[in-house]
């Protein structure tokens, strides 16, 4: 099981704890130790695909209104914790894997953080500026994936002896906020990155 940390001091009543919800599954993945491997291995679950043939073992997790598709090598955290509807782990490559990457999706109601997604992509920026250290937004902008606009996030941030990668994709829809995120060791983010996206994608609200 992940090693789980404390709610920031820094969340004041007003502020939504979901507002940003990836911040505070920063540590999520931490296993053990504090010395995190660097590694040219891709880490099980987030192998390449390159058809839908390679989707047919995967599996689907139905929340309440959504679902995502995620290949069965993931473990699946249903508690609730700091605010997410579901955590997918992945499995650690060896003994020395101090970090298992994974995606968490929350689902939070808009009103009173934004109008609108604008507002609350505008909000989520600030908010990483603010309270992540040494933040890097790499990209913002507004995406149409089957007919459905959504917004995609990516930034990375430093850790105590590593830095994080996170790519956000961010829906709104009938007045609540659905948002799904790949957060990752930058070391093997671009091992990481294709099958993550692919999950990300995956998502879909239901009608």
């Amino acid at each position: 099981m992940a090693f789980r940390i404390g709610m920031p001091s820094f969340l004041l009543p007003g502020l939504s704890v979901c507002l940003c919800v990836m911040l505070l599954l920063a540590d999520c993945g931490r296993q053990r130790g504090d010395e995190v491997r660097h590694t040219d291995k891709e880490t099980p679950g987030f192998e390449a695909v390159d058809d839908s043939d390679d989707l047919a073992d995967w599996l689907t997790y139905q929340g309440e209104g959504w679902s995502i598709r995620y290949p069965s090598l993931f473990s699946l955290d249903t508690t609730g914790y700091l605010g997410s509807s579901l955590i997918l782990y992945s499995a650690l490559t060896d003994d020395g894997d101090q970090y298992s990457d994974n995606i968490s999706v929350s689902v939070v109601d808009l009103a009173g953080i934004a109008a609108d997604l604008d507002g609350y992509v505008k909000r989520c920026e600030q908010f990483i500026t603010q309270y992540t250290e040494d933040p890097e937004i790499l990209l913002s902008d507004r995406r149409r994936l089957h007919g459905h606009s959504y917004h995609e996030l990516v930034y990375s941030e430093k850790q105590p002896s590593f830095r994080l990668i996170r790519v956000q994709h961010i829906r709104v829809k009938d007045g609540k906020v659905y948002v799904v995120t790949l957060t990752c060791e930058d070391a093997v983010y671009d091992l990481c990155k294709d099958t993550g996206e692919t999950i990300l994608k995956s998502f879909s609200i239901l009608d």
